[in-house]
């Protein structure tokens, strides 16, 4: 963009969003779009087009809007060109590159979910939120002592053991 005398005026972020949701339902995107959209600025300057999308569908329909809105897209290796029926072929590698990219995201999302799924079958921790008494660590669920003395109250008190006065 600076070689194109382009100036960075805002930036907006979208972490932990999954780039594979629309512009409606990231936050950051959305914003940036409307900016190009309607608040005069001449593009988006993203890292790479698959951390702009995670999706073709979302990746070109984005580039369509800024496009239409007469913007300008910038990667680090230089301008994404819209479509040009004199140069078909350049639209093509940007959309198989666009489908590279869903697939390397869909093939690590099932690496690991596979990788979950065995350690699980072994009995170990498998990520995601720990139940209430325990947390993980090192990939494996410990117990912590207050939560623990928590639950065997409520335990307690559900087999009629105590009541709510033994905790004043």
């Amino acid at each position: 963009a600076r070689a194109h005398h382009y100036r960075l005026t805002e930036v907006y972020r979208d972490e932990g969003v999954s780039g594979k949701l629309e512009a409606d339902d990231r936050i950051g995107l959305e914003e940036a779009l409307t900016s190009v959209i309607h608040n005069g600025s001449d593009g988006l300057v993203v890292t790479s087009l698959d951390r702009l999308a995670r999706t073709l569908e979302v990746q070109e329909a984005t580039l369509q809007t800024v496009w239409e809105a007469g913007g300008h897209v910038f990667t680090l290796d230089g301008e994404v060109i819209a479509a040009d029926p004199e140069q078909p072929m350049r639209t093509a590698i940007r959309k198989i590159l666009g489908v590279m990219s869903e697939l390397e995201a869909a093939t690590i999302r099932l690496r690991l979910k596979r990788g979950r799924e065995r350690k699980a079958e072994n009995g170990g921790y498998a990520g995601g939120s720990p139940p209430y008494g325990y947390r993980g660590l090192n990939g494996e669920l410990v117990p912590v002592l207050e939560e623990q003395e928590v639950i065997a109250s409520i335990a307690a008190m559900a087999n009629g053991v105590l009541t709510s006065r033994s905790f004043n």
